[in-house]
């Protein structure tokens, strides 16, 4: 017998009201599956993956189910497992979630409220998901260094100012934008789109080869200078306000009295 079919015809106990579960077979696109329902409390036990099968949502699944943290917040043991779970928290819907085996728990209501986000659109807050993993206390003079991409929160702990000064690396789009509208400023206004040597087409709406020459000739006129292409890429990288320096952005908090 396969372990598919072992774990599909395992019995799970409720936990909340300690009656044997049901199963039930539900549609899915692929293979159905089987969850489990307590009859008497109507929750809902989905073993790993079971709830993307239902919603179809992956976004949403894996917000729920994969950044869960290591602190048990859930009163609730894993039916399957017998560890703890925690509570993770999409809008206003909260769901148990097993820290060791990933299988959720629902209540009554929460799979079609969970739907229900779904087909609305559901936006993830990535930052309610953090939890704090280091703390460091900084004395007057101290400099912390924060690698890229790592989320963090600072207070003061008495009067004082803090000075925080960072860099954004700028996206290539950010980049091209800059560098076109500095092409754009250093453009002849004079200097306009001209085909009078256009002979007549068979087709009013096609725009021939011929047609497409001037036009070409026009926008390589304009960056054809290496040096001063070179100058306007220099401008855009060199834009301050463009690479979002921040240069002493203080901040002074007052202890609670």
């Amino acid at each position: 017998m396969s372990n598919a079919k072992i774990e599909s015809e395992r019995k799970y106990e409720c936990h909340k009201c300690w009656v044997e579960m049901k199963k039930e077979e539900v549609e899915t696109f692929g293979p159905n599956i089987i969850i489990d329902v307590c009859p008497k409390c109507k929750g809902i036990w989905l073993d790993k993956g079971e709830l993307d099968k239902l919603l179809k949502d992956r976004e949403l699944t894996n917000y729920l189910t994969k950044h869960i943290g290591t602190k048990s917040r859930s009163p609730m043991i894993c039916p399957r497992c017998g560890n703890t779970m925690d509570i993770e928290k999409a809008e206003d819907i909260e769901v148990d979630v097993c820290l060791t085996c990933n299988g959720v728990w629902l209540d009554e209501g929460e799979l079609e409220k969970l739907k229900e986000t779904s087909e609305e659109g559901f936006e993830p807050d990535e930052l309610a998901k953090f939890e704090e993993t280091d703390r460091w206390i900084l004395e007057p003079g101290d400099m912390l260094y924060l690698p890229p991409r790592l989320a963090h929160y600072g207070i003061s702990q008495g009067n004082g100012q803090t000075y925080s000064i960072g860099f954004r690396a700028p996206s290539q789009s950010e980049l091209m934008h800059s560098l076109v509208d500095q092409i754009d400023a250093s453009c002849n206004e004079d200097q306009r789109y001209g085909d009078p040597d256009l002979a007549l087409q068979e087709h009013s709406g096609e725009i021939s080869e011929a047609g497409l020459v001037p036009l070409l000739q026009l926008h390589e006129s304009g960056i054809q200078d290496p040096l001063a292409n070179r100058h306007n890429q220099a401008s855009a990288f060199g834009d301050r306000d463009e690479l979002r320096w921040w240069h002493g952005t203080a901040r002074r908090v007052f202890p609670p009295q």
